[in-house]
């Protein structure tokens, strides 16, 4: 009678050191590798939609213009926003009528490349970054984000340059809804 209870108990620690193995694995991957977030806006409209689930790379990289990146807002470090890297550390941002400026050079490319200025509605004397026309430089470590969606989007051009520490990781992939799921770019 005892080596049926001995046996039931080594297959229940046995059972039980394993799932605490993969819950362990799964929060060490979740911490340094790959995280999955929610879009809750439409402010990446049309290449991420609101409701959106994503996946972020959260090893260091070196931010790239037309990188979309997850990052840890500046007003709260508990919320996170999904955002396009416009301009990095150096290089100048313009937005005009006819779309967005490098360098005095147009973006003709990518989702940049289907940009043109949209003013922000904000509340007068309310500060405001790369107004039309106004060029911008971006200051070391820093980078300035914009949502696909200018229209819709609360971006740098309304908080300014966001650090390069506080982005949380690159978005990579949507893995839901399943009939627009893929790589994001």
């Amino acid at each position: 009678m005892r080596k049926p209870l001995l046996g039931l108990a080594l297959v229940l620690v046995l059972a039980l050191g394993a799932s605490g193995f993969l819950a362990g694995a799964a929060l060490l991957i979740r911490a340094y590798v790959v995280e999955p977030f929610v879009v809750p806006t439409g402010a990446m409209a049309p290449t991420i939609q609101s409701g959106d689930r994503i996946l972020a790379w959260k090893r260091p990289f070196t931010p790239e213009r037309g990188d979309v990146v997850v990052f840890r807002s500046l007003a709260d470090p508990h919320v996170n926003y999904v955002k396009r890297v416009a301009a990095v550390a150096g290089e100048t941002v313009e937005f005009r009528a006819d779309g967005v400026y490098i360098d005095d050079s147009r973006v003709a490319d990518g989702a940049l490349g289907r940009m043109a200025y949209v003013a922000l509605t904000v509340s007068p004397g309310a500060p405001q970054w790369a107004r039309e026309g106004e060029p911008f430089q971006v200051p070391p470590g820093h980078v300035f984000l914009v949502g696909d969606n200018l229209q819709n989007s609360l971006d740098s051009r309304l908080f300014g340059p966001v650090p390069v520490g506080n982005i949380v990781g690159k978005a990579y992939r949507r893995y839901w809804p399943l009939d627009r799921s893929g790589p994001i770019e």
